[in-house]
């Protein structure tokens, strides 16, 4: 039966009612005869958007350690320009011990201090005024007694601006995703917006802090759906948010381009930077869209 023949009207959408509906059927004898489907509400679904860039890490390796830097081979080229998917490792070369397995890609680093990280880098090499990342994140099964309230914070995902050649100064804005540990032991998402971005003649200041997150769980040693949508803007139709498991933990609208207006150079889709080491961390399931998906 063609679908204009389909008996249907609205119910305020995105809800159609359909039928009743003549279907032809064949009999285990082969025998036909028709069926008659009832008068029914169908919820109306929009098609699923196409992502630039996904991710599991099936099929990937990493290659070796060289200049601090580790490739991971044989993922999808990326969007935006940006050179192949890799992991920027500073710090001691003998700390990161990082591996890919069926549950993913695997960063860890058995010591560090100051700026040392492990940061799965995609590195933009066009204007990127609008984007939403998802991905699977595990953190460490041992992360609070890893932490400590003198030592209360790990990154998990982040980007900055500038600050990489060919630009002539350091970097002028920061966003980030963090676990931190509250004065009695407990640990919080936290989102920030900053000019800590590693350029000396830019004074630090805050634009957003969520303070703790006490709706989105921390739950460390469980994959965690991290979800971040930003849209650049010198003015109010600027938007930047985090959510983990579909709980917001901040949001931020308005201006978000820093004294260089540089654009973004450096989208960490995790990041193993912490303020107390051992560190282990696990990703999963990225996907990169132009704009929050349906």
């Amino acid at each position: 039966m063609p679908l204009w023949d389909v008996p249907w009207e609205r119910s305020g959408m995105p809800n159609v009612i359909v039928g009743p509906v003549l279907v032809p059927i064949m009999l285990d004898d082969g025998s036909t005869g028709t069926a008659t489907m009832p008068r029914q509400i169908v919820t109306l679904k929009p098609p699923l958007s196409a992502p630039l860039w996904s991710c599991d890490f099936a099929g990937a390796s990493l290659g070796p350690l060289s200049a601090s830097i580790q490739p991971v081979l044989g993922v999808p080229a990326l969007p935006w320009g940006s050179p192949p998917l890799a992991i920027q490792c500073l710090g001691a070369a003998s700390a990161h011990h990082h591996s890919v397995s069926s549950t993913g890609l695997r960063l860890a680093m058995a010591s560090g201090s100051g700026s040392d990280q492990a940061a799965l880098m995609v590195q933009p090499r066009v204007a990127l005024h609008e984007f939403y990342v998802r991905a699977r994140i595990t953190l460490d099964p041992g992360l609070a007694s890893v932490l400590s309230p003198g030592a209360n914070w790990q990154m998990v995902q982040e980007w900055k601006t500038g600050g990489w050649p060919p630009a002539p100064y350091g970097g002028d804005l920061r966003a980030t995703l963090q676990v931190q540990m509250d004065a009695g032991g407990v640990l919080h998402w936290r989102m920030g917006l900053d000019t800590n971005a590693n350029d000396a003649s830019v004074p630090l200041a805050t634009l957003y802090d969520s303070a703790y997150s006490s709706k989105a769980l921390v739950r460390p040693g469980t994959p965690q759906l991290v979800e971040h949508y930003c849209r650049r803007s010198l003015g109010n139709s600027g938007l930047v948010w985090w959510k983990v498991d579909g709980v917001l933990v901040g949001q931020f609208a308005g201006p978000n381009f820093g004294v260089h207006s540089a654009e973004i150079n450096r989208l960490m889709l995790t990041n193993l930077y912490s303020a107390a080491w051992l560190s282990v961390r696990s990703i999963t399931d990225i996907m990169l869209y132009a704009t929050v998906p349906p």
